[in-house]
């Protein structure tokens, strides 16, 4: 289910945001309070509209990036495998 969030000063609070960008979802982040409100009561308003941004999610999932575990993996281990390298040296 997608979310809506707006970034603070603290990088806790800017976690959501960037996750939302990776997604391509960068329209759900709100850039202020009244923005954030105006958003939520737009999408729960709008059941087309969040409808779509969950089959976008849905999609990202299978497509994006932030979702490819295989490749995840297979970057932390070369990078395992650099620091060792260099270790040995």
């Amino acid at each position: 289910t997608p979310l809506v969030t707006m970034p603070g000063k603290k990088m806790a609070s800017r976690v959501a945001a960037s996750l939302l960008n990776a997604c391509g979802l960068n329209e759900l982040v709100a850039k202020s309070p009244e923005d954030y409100e105006e958003l939520a009561v737009s999408l729960a308003m709008d059941m087309d509209r969040l409808w779509n941004l969950r089959k976008r999610l849905e999609d990202a999932r299978l497509h994006s990036p932030l979702f490819d575990t295989q490749r995840w993996v297979q970057s932390l281990e070369l990078g395992y495998q650099l620091v060792w390298s260099r270790y040995e040296q």
